[in-house]
C-alpha cells in the first residue's frame, strides 16, 4: 500500500514479541517512513533477511508501475 503510512500486523500472531518484531522490520525498511504494510500471519516466525528481500521486492514493483507509461482511459 504505497500511498498509505501504515503497517499492521496480523492480529493471528499471537506472540506480542513476534508482532514488534514484524513491524520493526517492516518500518525499517520504509522509505523516509512512507509507505504502509499489511503482514499477513504467514510471516510469523520468518527469517529477517526473508522479510527485507520480500519488502525490498515490493518496492521495487512499485516504483517500476509508477514508471511504467499510462494508456489513456476509454471513454464507456
Amino acid at each position: 500500500m504505497p500511498t498509505v503510512n501504515h503497517v499492521g500486523v496480523s492480529r493471528k500472531i499471537e506472540s506480542a514479541e513476534e508482532r514488534m518484531r514484524l513491524k520493526r522490520i517492516v518500518v525499517s525498511e520504509r522509505e523516509n517512513g512512507v509507505g504502509g504494510f499489511i503482514v499477513r500471519t504467514a510471516a510469523g516466525g520468518a527469517a529477517e533477511d526473508e522479510l527485507r528481500a520480500d519488502i525490498r521486492f515490493l518496492k521495487s514493483l512499485w516504483h517500476e508501475i509508477k514508471a511504467a507509461p499510462r494508456a489513456p482511459r476509454r471513454q464507456p
